[in-house]
């Protein structure tokens, strides 16, 4: 009678944990699929040479709750909060994986059986409820960025005590310090992935995870436990993207003083050492200022260290770089970290995309284009007043053609069959575009040119104010050789493209543009 109410409460048990019991993985017949931000995957103690189960989905914010509460906080599990091995499970720091894949049962799955003998909800006893072959659950969690404003928020809170954060390594006497002026991102030292062999060696640097999950929980837990007002220290708070879109913004955000200038030539140091070898191009004045408040990190540019591209990246190419010179990393269209790159996102903007998105054959003079950016040829002694001035003297509003020669409407009737012409509203377009160029810094330094804005439509032409018409270029027919649509196809993608890119509302049927006859 007794083995058989054994078996009765075991039964009992395992049913309430398949079902979910308490652990957050739910499971019901419509196979709904969960998305969680606090997933911690537990595989420290697989062992490599023989079949494991599958690593274990350890959901961090519910054991966090459940220790609300408790008097030892965070060092229920972990041995300290203030230390390079803080967060890490206690009894996995040393020792076989047979030994850590111990520790994990006895201290989990002991805590789970000491919550159900007391009669509280606990996470699963058995193997197959923590290693879940095809678990329904999965990550949503995003990146903790670390932006201006955030940082403003925590210059503030803590009266501009930059060590409290920021420190330097000494390798002599294995210490943090901090040096003023040295101030940088966590990321240049704390890289994203270190190997497995620095990961256990007690004198290198954490990696990025490690480090700021022990710089920024580690005080947030301990100005709570003095009775601070303290930060978040679940994974939700910091890592789900409701929740980060939440978080307020600081009013004013002052800009970080590194000694850098506001305006600078942007020009490779060699260049200027008496018989050194002379690069052809001219230099880029650069305004510094403005592209800090254009991005929230410094590391969008800087992402190495707050040094000068050419620390690294040199003309003939260096180690140190990469092996990636100095041309091109400036000019790597894909890059967001290089000039040409990060140019060629903002015009993918709505406002810019109606021109900038398609894949045609620009008419292009490289040494005209090349001259946008590179307009110095010799430097004057206030090299930051030059720049400004250089950069200054070509942002200004775009007034277009002569308004003359631009036609107030032009009428497309080369394919009149079924409908009648469409009337084409040419100078309200015009001058929606220009407006839209005169409201944006960037754009108004790269269309100074008057005719510039009508390379957008007319793109197999220069730019000028009688430019070509579309049938002189496509045909009624298209030819396959020519890799250019016929002119019907040409018209409908040059305006039904630029709605759609730059979110117009599209005409909802043929005879909004052509009146039937």
């Amino acid at each position: 009678m007794v083995r058989w109410c054994a078996v009765l409460i075991i039964m009992g048990v395992v049913i309430a944990l398949s079902s979910g019991g308490g652990y957050g993985n739910k499971r019901n017949d419509n196979h709904v699929q969960e998305f969680r931000t606090d997933i911690v995957h537990v595989d420290s103690a697989n062992l490599s040479d023989r079949k494991e189960r599958p690593a274990v989905l350890f959901y961090h914010d519910l054991h966090t709750d459940a220790m609300d509460g408790n008097k030892n906080g965070c060092k229920t599990c972990h041995k300290s909060i203030s230390d390079k091995d803080a967060f890490r499970f206690i009894p996995v720091e040393k020792g076989s994986k047979d030994e850590r894949m111990k520790a994990y049962h006895q201290r989990c799955i002991g805590c789970h059986n000491t919550n159900l003998s007391s009669g509280k909800d606990a996470g699963p006893v058995i193997c197959s409820g923590c290693h879940v072959e095809k678990p329904r659950v999965k990550s949503s969690a995003v990146s903790a960025r670390f932006d201006k404003s955030l940082h403003q928020r925590h210059v503030n809170g803590l009266d501009k005590s930059c060590q409290t954060c920021h420190h330097e390594y000494n390798a002599k006497d294995k210490k943090l310090f901090y040096k003023k002026g040295q101030e940088g991102s966590c990321s240049y030292c704390h890289l994203d992935s270190l190997s497995k062999k620095s990961e256990n060696d007690k004198t290198s640097a954490l990696n990025l995870k490690q480090a700021s999950h022990l710089q920024c929980i580690a005080c947030h837990e301990t100005r709570k436990n003095a009775g601070k007002k303290a930060g978040p220290q679940r994974c939700e708070e910091c890592h789900d993207s409701t929740a980060r879109k939440a978080i307020a913004k600081a009013p004013v955000i002052s800009r970080l003083n590194m000694g850098q200038k506001d305006f600078m030539v942007m020009k490779n140091e060699k260049e200027h050492i008496p018989g050194a070898k002379k690069n052809s191009m001219e230099f880029v004045p650069f305004d510094h200022k403005n592209h800090e408040l254009k991005n929230e990190s410094c590391r969008v540019c800087h992402h190495k260290a707050l040094t000068s591209c050419v620390t690294c990246h040199t003309v003939e190419g260096s180690s140190k770089g990469g092996y990636v010179n100095l041309e091109k990393v400036m000019h790597q269209s894909k890059s967001q970290r290089s000039c040409s790159g990060c140019h060629e996102l903002k015009r993918k903007t709505a406002d810019c995309a109606g021109c900038h998105s398609f894949d045609v054959n620009w008419v292009k003079d490289e040494r005209k284009n090349c001259a946008h950016c590179h307009v110095v040829s010799k430097l004057e002694k206030d090299e930051a007043a030059q720049a400004s001035s250089l950069i200054y003297s070509r942002i200004k509003e775009n007034q277009m053609c002569l308004k003359s020669k631009i036609p107030e409407r032009i009428v497309i009737n080369k394919l009149e069959k079924k409908y009648k012409p469409v009337v084409f509203p040419h100078k309200k377009i015009v001058d929606t575009l220009c407006s839209k160029i005169n409201k944006n810094r960037m754009s108004q330094y790269f269309h100074h040119e008057k005719a510039t804005l009508c390379m957008g439509c007319h793109h197999n032409s220069p730019a000028t104010a009688n430019p070509t018409a579309c049938s002189n270029c496509h045909t009624t027919v298209g030819k396959d050789s020519d890799r250019k649509p016929g002119l019907l196809g040409a018209y409908h993608i040059q305006c039904m493209e630029c709605h759609a890119k730059m979110n117009i509302r599209q005409p909802e049927s043929c005879t909004a543009c052509h009146k039937e006859k």
